[in-house]
């Protein structure tokens, strides 16, 4: 539990980053957000997991930025506050997504148009300007 805890945390801390960076320079162009869009491997020691896991876990990362460049600039930023806030809002559509099918679901028409800069749920960012 500990070592979900902490992955779950991670991920946290890290779109609370971004956002405060995002908030807080509204003129700076995020470009790219690379995010795995599929689960990885894990391990009590990292230094278990196999070379072919650690080839896979490779291959998804590029896999994952040639994707995030391919769809053109502040898309995958966008595209990732956008999971994170269905997620912190409890969204039941969201619950079992990795962040893969979020994508696939969402260019499916599933999830609505999205505009971080509009969103509630960001409102403790947008007051620290």
């Amino acid at each position: 539990m500990l070592f979900r805890y902490l992955e779950v945390s991670s991920f946290y801390n890290s779109m609370d980053g971004l956002l405060r960076a995002k908030f807080a320079y509204p003129s700076v162009n995020f470009r790219y957000a690379i995010s795995p869009s599929q689960s990885l491997p894990s391990a009590l020691n990292p230094f278990s997991l196999s070379t072919k896991q650690i080839q896979a876990m490779i291959q998804l990362g590029i896999n994952d930025a040639k994707n995030a460049i391919s769809k053109g600039e502040g898309t995958s930023v966008e595209h990732l506050i956008h999971y994170h806030s269905l997620k912190v809002n409890n969204d039941e559509r969201i619950q079992k997504m990795s962040f893969g099918q979020f994508l696939e679901a969402k260019e499916s028409g599933l999830f609505e148009k999205y505009e971080s800069s509009s969103d509630p749920s960001f409102i403790k960012y947008k007051l620290m300007e």
